[in-house]
């Protein structure tokens, strides 16, 4: 089974010392969707199987495209 998980870290700029922790995971089955919010943007909304969805931030965005190759642009609509 794969899962996609996140670490959130605090807003505002980072400060020595400051700490990590785990963020959202989810089961890769239960996401229908993942789109760039923005063009060149390291924004990428994510659409689940309940129809929810969010938006987060991917740092490295060239992985996370090679392991969602089905990622919309930001002018595809959702379907």
């Amino acid at each position: 089974m794969r899962v996609f998980f996140s670490w959130q870290k605090r807003r505002g700029g980072s400060k020595l010392g400051d700490a990590y922790e785990m963020g959202p995971v989810f089961r890769c089955d239960a996401i229908a969707w993942t789109r760039r919010k923005h063009k060149g943007s390291k924004e990428f909304q994510i659409g689940f199987t309940d129809e929810s969805w969010g938006t987060t931030v991917i740092p490295e965005g060239v992985a996370f495209l090679k392991a969602f190759p089905g990622t919309l642009s930001p002018k595809d609509p959702i379907s």
